[in-house]
């Protein structure tokens, strides 16, 4: 048994050794139907001495564009503990086989789960470990998605805004990231969806900055609230970020809370 593996670990070199990162001896390749043909036809060219044969570079080069399809699904078999959204990111456009930190626990999670039973306690903890890491990641995602947009809209920070979880700016994100696979092609399209995404963010400042006064006069002086330059008064806007940041400890700061408002 070990003299064949080793053979048939030297005839598959030409493979990739980690497909989307998963060791090329974890996955089940001789399981694989399509594999298989294509493995069988390879071989049918060796044994005819037409190894360098045109036919040849084209099957291997197929040999390894299924190895790592089959790389894909077994990774995804073995992430159904994984929150399916982080951050109400869908979790396929989560880079995670490009996070070496991620890639190194899940391997080590790979290996504890061959002995389940001795290794329990040693897989949930690095199945939460990787659910955490997948959140940092998409975290990192959102963070970098809004880059390019007005960091104070209506001077309120992006990062106390809930935008994750809005219902009209959370598919216009996930649509532009489907674009964005290719980028020339859609220009137009991602001009117009960027246009629309910071349109929905100012909607959301002005939703929020409504919600957060609402302990105000709403007509001062006679005069509509929303219609005076608030967010451009510095003294009022310093103010406002003070109230935001006390109300995170409520019970703790009331006193101060009823003193700033």
């Amino acid at each position: 048994h070990e003299l064949a593996k080793v053979e048939l670990a030297k005839d598959r070199a030409f493979l990739d050794p980690e497909p989307e990162g998963v060791p090329l001896a974890d996955l089940p390749l001789s399981d694989d139907p399509e594999f298989n043909v294509l493995a069988k036809q390879r071989q049918a060219l060796k044994n005819t001495r037409r190894g360098r044969d045109p036919e040849m570079k084209d099957l291997e080069e197929r040999m390894n564009d299924r190895v790592h399809d089959i790389a894909r699904e077994f990774l995804s078999k073995h992430r159904g503990y994984l929150n399916p959204e982080p951050q109400n990111v869908p979790i396929a456009d989560i880079p995670l086989n490009r996070d070496p930190i991620f890639r190194e626990m899940e391997n080590e999670l790979l290996k504890a789960m061959k002995d389940p039973r001795s290794n329990a306690g040693k897989i949930a903890e690095l199945q939460d470990d990787l659910n955490n890491r997948a959140d940092d990641l998409a975290k990192d995602l959102r963070r970098k998605e809004l880059a390019n947009q007005e960091q104070e809209p209506l001077g309120v920070p992006l990062e106390e805004l809930p935008l994750n979880y809005d219902p009209i700016l959370n598919p216009l994100e996930r649509k532009r990231r489907d674009i964005k696979k290719n980028p020339k092609r859609n220009a137009d399209v991602l001009r117009n969806l960027e246009r629309e995404i910071a349109a929905r963010i100012d909607d959301i400042a002005r939703d929020f900055l409504a919600k957060e006064r609402a302990f105000l006069d709403q007509e001062p002086e006679g005069v509509q609230l929303e219609r005076l330059p608030l967010s451009d008064d510095r003294e009022f806007h310093e103010m406002e970020r003070d109230l935001r940041a006390l109300k995170k400890q409520p019970a703790k700061n009331r006193d101060a809370i009823e003193d700033l408002e």
